[in-house]
């Protein structure tokens, strides 16, 4: 696992310095021991981190996209506490604001598609979930 480890971040490291490797390292990344086992066990982290990068990629060139981008990352509650802090901190209003918008559709989306009941029960749960990680 340690060995696949290192070279997933090798290859990370080594593929944006050569043009003529980035189809083999897009090749090599899908196939990469880290993204099967990501693909296998259902984790989200690949999703995730490919969200925010774009965001922060395109908060700057394109601040609206940009913040549909995080607002589609919000799937991930924490991140809706971390992001808008980088976000004010380097003063990107108009992402904040298409972020801000784009956690309403999907909350509006949501309601709609599951019924209004889910989100009181989701606040209702939120807390005794926080017993789960209890390490004390």
């Amino acid at each position: 696992m340690v060995l696949g480890g290192v070279s997933s971040v090798t290859l990370y490291l080594v593929a944006p310095l050569y043009k003529q490797l980035r189809l083999y390292a897009a090749f090599l990344i899908l196939f990469a021991p880290a993204t099967i086992t990501s693909f296998v066990t259902g984790q989200t982290g690949l999703l995730a981190s490919a969200l925010i990068v774009g965001g922060f990629r395109l908060a700057t060139t394109r601040p609206t996209l940009g913040g549909i981008v995080f607002g589609l990352a919000s799937f991930k509650p924490q991140l809706g506490v971390l992001i808008p802090i980088a976000l004010i901190s380097a003063r990107l209003w108009c992402t904040i604001a298409a972020a801000c918008v784009t956690v309403l559709v999907l909350v509006l989306a949501s309601g709609i598609a599951f019924g209004w009941s889910i989100w009181p029960l989701w606040s209702a749960k939120l807390l005794p979930h926080t017993d789960w990680v209890d390490w004390c």
